[in-house]
């Protein structure tokens, strides 16, 4: 196992610079550059060349990037042209407002997903398992922002029961932050649960007409018994790689349901700076979820031997 993770975060530094690569060079492509935001209408050629020369945007773009590659290896991710704040540390006090969003989604996706997937898959061909392919559809077919708007109008607007953006600290009580984020968790885990619950589903079929679930039943097994020990747990390998890809459309979808409801994570920060064109703070912001990503996929690979003890890493 250690030798694997090893191997695998020796792969994830290629990926990382093809991604800061990629990174760097395309959002340079948009038309105008980080002094163009900040002159904004006041834009002055001859003021403009100056602030390029001091952020060193006059230089070769490949010498650019050698310079900030250089900066990051050293754990330096740069600084905002907007603010002068440090990036990482702009990243830092955003990084746990976007982590609880996208863990509680994550939370309320699964509790939802399995237990219906597995009821679908039991109650094959029924009324069960029509609705709950209904439920996977339109989960999967309605876009978080439409969804995310009409909880808005619905809860917010007409009932007056959730507050219609903003996000509450911990530390103002649990249950004032849960009712700053119910809303948004519902917005973004609604299509992670609908995907789940239809690869859930799959899993469970299958694993279901396997011969030692048959000579379970022959032997007397409850049905409980059955599903929940023998069958889930053979099921959850493959659903695991799914929710794996999901935890991807998480951190994402962070991005638009941030902006949507006005909390201040590291989603609305990228936008930010997508609209500043500070391109410190976006680079570092997209590379820093790049690492999360691939981090959390590993720890998914890791749980992968703990779910089924026939997986054996080399």
């Amino acid at each position: 196992m250690g030798k694997y993770i090893l191997h695998r975060l020796i792969i994830a530094v290629p990926i990382l610079i093809g991604i800061s690569i990629l990174t760097f060079f395309l959002i340079r492509l948009v038309p105008g550059d980080t002094v163009t935001a900040i002159l904004g209408t006041n834009y002055d050629p001859k003021l403009a060349h100056k602030l390029r020369s001091e952020m060193g945007l006059d230089q070769p773009v490949i010498l650019q990037y050698l310079i900030w590659i250089g900066h990051v290896f050293m754990g330096d991710l740069g600084t905002s042209s907007f603010t002068g704040q440090p990036v990482l540390s702009a990243l830092m006090e955003r990084l746990p407002i976007t982590l609880e969003l996208a863990l509680l989604s994550l939370i309320v996706a699964l509790i939802i997903a399995i237990p219906l997937g597995v009821l679908a898959a039991y109650k094959h061909g029924t009324g069960a398992d029509y609705a709950s392919g209904t439920f996977g559809m339109f989960g999967i077919s309605v876009p978080n922002f439409w969804l995310g708007t009409l909880l808005i109008l619905i809860f917010s607007l007409h009932l007056h029961l959730l507050p219609s953006g903003g996000y509450q600290p911990l530390s103002a009580g649990i249950g004032e932050n849960l009712r700053s984020l119910l809303m948004p968790v519902i917005a973004l885990g609604t299509a992670v649960a609908a995907v789940t619950m239809r690869s859930t589903r799959s899993a469970m079929l299958d694993v279901l007409n396997e011969d030692y679930i048959k000579m379970a039943k022959a032997k007397g097994a409850s049905t409980a018994r059955i599903i929940w020990k023998h069958g889930l747990r053979n099921a959850l390998v493959p659903v695991m790689t799914v929710v794996g890809i999901q935890i991807g459309y998480l951190l994402g979808g962070s991005v638009i349901i941030e902006q949507v409801f006005a909390l201040p994570g590291m989603g609305r920060l990228a936008l930010q700076a997508i609209s500043n064109r500070d391109y410190s703070l976006l680079q570092g912001t997209i590379l820093f979820v790049a690492v999360t990503f691939i981090m959390i996929n590993l720890m998914i690979d890791v749980i992968y031997g703990l779910i089924n003890p026939r997986i054996r890493y080399k």
